[in-house]
């Protein structure tokens, strides 16, 4: 679960409350296609003041160690299908089959997104930093600043982690602003 969760929020750039609202039954999931589309039902953010459902998908990798496609195709095979549907996380009007839910026993109660953030944070805590005492980095700044870092145009990923303007990404989720640019040699 944790490692699945880690994987959906770094490559999704999404926070644990959003993957808690990701729902199944409106997901495409068990395509055999190398990616699966995940439907968030209400995320945090708003289009216009309303609620909507946000669509992402998660491609394969090539490496099968940190591929998520498969580590959530495991993560599903161990779980089981969904047995029913339960009340969406701030609206309880509204029903989603989670994809985060307990393993144990017969219970098909949701994970909280608490939990989930717990569970990527344990991951986090492994990632290393410079210096050590660093404030451990959120998931989806890690996954978003690793997209920059590789040269994925801004505006992608402003759009992919739905904040609501390039300063905003800059500012307060660009873990770094490192380049590869050997500026010596272009300036002299």
């Amino acid at each position: 679960t944790r490692k699945a969760a880690w994987l959906v929020a770094v490559v999704g750039f999404l926070r644990s409350s959003d993957m808690a609202r990701i729902d199944l039954a409106q997901s495409s999931f068990l395509a055999p296609a190398p990616a699966i589309r995940f439907a968030m039902v209400a995320p945090k953010e708003r289009r216009g003041g309303c609620r909507y459902v946000k669509a992402v998908t998660i491609d394969m990798h090539d490496d099968p160690v940190i591929c998520p496609v498969r580590a959530l195709r495991a993560y599903y095979d161990r779980l089981g299908r969904p047995s029913s549907r339960h009340p969406h996380p701030i609206d309880p009007r509204v029903t989603i089959t989670p994809l985060f839910r307990r393993l144990a026993g017969a219970n098909d109660a949701p994970i909280l997104a608490t939990t989930i953030g717990n569970y990527v944070r344990d991951i986090m805590k492994l990632v290393g930093r410079e210096p050590a005492t660093l404030q451990i980095p959120k998931a989806r700044a890690l996954g978003a600043t690793m997209a920059a870092l590789a040269g994925t145009p801004i505006d992608d990923i402003v759009a992919r982690g739905a904040w609501s303007s390039k300063e905003m990404f800059l500012h307060f989720y660009r873990i770094s602003s490192t380049t590869t640019i050997n500026f010596s040699a272009i300036t002299l």
